[in-house]
């Protein structure tokens, strides 16, 4: 028997084993929207919170190895990544072909490509971020925690920054 432990990362914690690791049987189902708009809205705040992350330079979730576990080699290429040209593409024949999205038809090819977008938004929130040295700002009065485990890092300095020079 093993232990388990989750990453600790702003968004989209792994599971971390000390053990063995099974296989389930049957269907595991992840509803974790209601609907599109949702959907949507969830992704734009796990967006922004991968490029702050990437922004502030902050580690992934494991140590990258290409010769690793499946979790080092997965953040070995999540590192790559963005540096690959034609990634969009290559993410989108991976989704489709080698996980097997097309089986799904055109839901499945739609669901590929809001995942090739999201990539696409984390890149250029990232370099938006770059280009300004500044967080996103928020407007309408949206609270400026993108998530919890942000209070302890430099974002919300540079929030109140903001929220003082708009003032």
């Amino acid at each position: 028997m093993g232990h388990c432990r989750f990453s600790d990362v702003r968004v989209n914690e792994h599971p971390l084993f000390d053990g063995s690791i099974g296989k389930l049987r049957g269907l595991m189902e992840h509803d974790d929207s209601v609907d599109l708009h949702h959907w949507f809205e969830k992704k734009n705040r796990y967006t922004t919170m991968e490029a702050i992350s990437r922004f502030e330079g902050h580690a992934l979730a494991v140590e990258p190895r290409v010769f690793g576990t499946p979790l080092e080699r997965r953040m070995f290429l999540e590192g790559l990544l963005p540096h690959i040209p034609l990634r969009y593409q290559m993410q989108w024949l991976h989704e489709v072909l080698v996980r097997g999205a097309w089986r799904s038809g055109r839901l499945g090819l739609r669901w590929v490509q809001q995942r090739v977008q999201v990539r696409r938004q984390i890149e250029l929130k990232y370099e938006e971020m770059k280009h300004t040295g500044l967080l996103p700002f928020m407007r309408d009065g949206q609270k400026r925690d993108y998530a919890p485990r942000l209070s302890g890092t430099e974002a919300p300095k540079r929030f109140r920054a903001l929220d003082s020079q708009s003032s």
